[in-house]
């Protein structure tokens, strides 16, 4: 359905049961009135943000449409998305800076004040260096214990384990290789650690070796899968919110892998190796598939002038969006410099989708039908060998 910025948008909605009760609420909006019943005659319900409808009965919503978008109407049971239970209001007009705009670019300063990435000074200074393998050989017999509380006397074995398994090569789509130096935005590092979400219900990433805690960020729903696991994951430092506790370094995910199911287990040398060669094994390149709710892989890597194929293998409708003025969060879609944006249109379960990538770099993706429950991609674009060389 289609609206402007400032129409008010009436749904009547019925819930035709005949055992379920709908808690139906529209993302990123709030139903200004709530005519319980579908009844007329009674004073509604007013700023409410799910609608519950009982089966066999019928609701009449409002909300006022105050900023352009795409709103995803569903039920909070979200495994109904996946038999259609869904819709999508398309909110066009000018954007109300008061309510919602984009954060300063990341050279910008806001009163004067220096921005505050998530990034400790030591941090910024470490991340420009890449991460030196430990050089002391390890053997299969001296294990790995991923706890919490590490001995001194590991930390030479842990520091391998941080960074173990690194192919000179590596052509998996999870697993980000480091592009040309111009390409600054693309270099993507790994790290391995323990997954805690904390009371607050921040995600941090315990590190085996430096002892060292990190908030992760961007993957809420994989963080809460894997929560107290040792993970492996790939992405950059930094933060994806403009005002963060500078002494707490961010580290924004792009992929999440399990290395063990929880952070107590023991694993050798050899172990870990293992499980980062699967991680790092050759996928078909340039296909990506479809589950209900996700991408598969959810990153791939390919080289300028490779084609990539997007194939719904769900049953699902789906969409390939890289359009900061489609998603539902700028956070979530992201093109290098010189690169257009990309929209698939809606592509029946079966359906393919393809773009070839002209410009290296790194592209962020959604299914924007999906975007709030995690649906989100990455395609890696490694400059020509040619092309790197003359730069």
């Amino acid at each position: 359905m289609q609206a402007k910025v400032g129409d008010t948008v009436r749904v009547l909605f019925g819930d035709a049961g005949p055992n379920d009760t709908s808690s139906l609420h529209v993302v990123g909006e709030i139903f200004t009135r709530d005519y319980l019943f579908g009844s007329l005659t009674s004073p509604p319900l007013t700023s409410i943000q799910t609608a519950s409808v009982p089966p066999g009965a019928a609701a009449i919503l409002e909300f006022k449409a105050s900023i352009p978008g795409q709103f995803p109407m569903m039920d909070h049971a979200m495994a109904r998305m996946a038999k259609g239970l869904m819709a999508t209001f398309e909110i066009s007009g000018a954007e109300n800076a008061t309510l919602m705009h984009p954060g300063p670019a990341p050279d910008s300063t806001a009163s004067g004040l220096p921005r505050l990435s998530g990034m400790t000074q030591a941090d910024t200074a470490a991340s420009l260096t890449e991460p030196q393998t430990n050089s002391r050989a390890a053997t299969d017999s001296n294990p790995i214990v991923a706890t919490t509380d590490e001995r001194a006397t590991d930390m030479d074995m842990h520091s391998e384990m941080a960074h173990v398994g690194k192919p000179a090569q590596s052509t998996r789509a999870s697993h980000a290789p480091e592009l040309a130096p111009m390409q600054a935005e693309a270099s993507s590092k790994e790290l391995n650690g323990c997954l805690i979400l904390s009371n607050d219900g921040k995600a941090m990433l315990r590190l085996l070796q430096p002892s060292k805690i990190y908030r992760v960020e961007a993957r809420p729903l994989l963080f809460s899968q894997n929560a107290n696991r040792l993970v492996h994951v790939t992405g950059h430092f930094g933060s994806v919110v403009e005002v963060e506790d500078p002494h707490v370094p961010s580290f924004v995910v792009d992929t999440l892998d399990e290395l063990a199911p929880n952070c107590s287990v023991k694993l050798p040398v050899a172990a870990i190796r293992k499980t980062l060669a699967k991680l790092t094994a050759p996928v078909a390149q340039g296909t990506v598939g479809m589950t209900d709710m996700g991408f598969v892989p959810p990153a791939i890597t390919v080289n300028v002038g490779d084609k990539v194929v997007w194939k719904n293998s769900s049953q699902v409708i789906h969409n390939v969006v890289d359009d900061a003025s489609k998603a539902l969060s700028t956070i979530d879609v992201k093109l290098p410099s010189g690169a257009h944006p990309f929209d698939s249109g809606l592509l029946q379960p079966g359906q393919s989708f393809s773009r070839v990538f002209a410009e290296p770099g790194i592209y962020r993706y959604v299914c924007t039908l999906h975007e709030g429950s995690g649906m989100k991609g990455v395609v890696i674009v490694r400059p020509s060998p040619l092309l790197a060389a003359r730069r």
